[in-house]
């Protein structure tokens, strides 16, 4: 994984050199989330399509999609 500074923000990668992030995107920094090849989950375009507009949903559709 290329150096972006996940280090000075507390952002934590797996030995795989993966960002850690649970099933709602968010990492170990709540202000940071995560999503597609980067986690290391499935590795496909329209998955990490359908979990951007997910995390979008929940981030800023309002009530009806909050999920926690």
């Amino acid at each position: 994984m290329i150096d972006i500074g996940l280090d000075k923000v507390g952002v934590k990668i797996n030995d795989k050199q993966q960002i850690v992030a649970d099933e709602y995107q968010v990492t170990n920094n709540p202000k940071i989330f995560s999503l597609g090849d980067v986690v290391g989950k499935v590795e496909l375009t329209p998955v990490a399509i359908a979990a951007g507009r997910r995390l979008s949903n929940r981030l800023f559709g309002g009530p009806e999609f909050s999920q926690r």
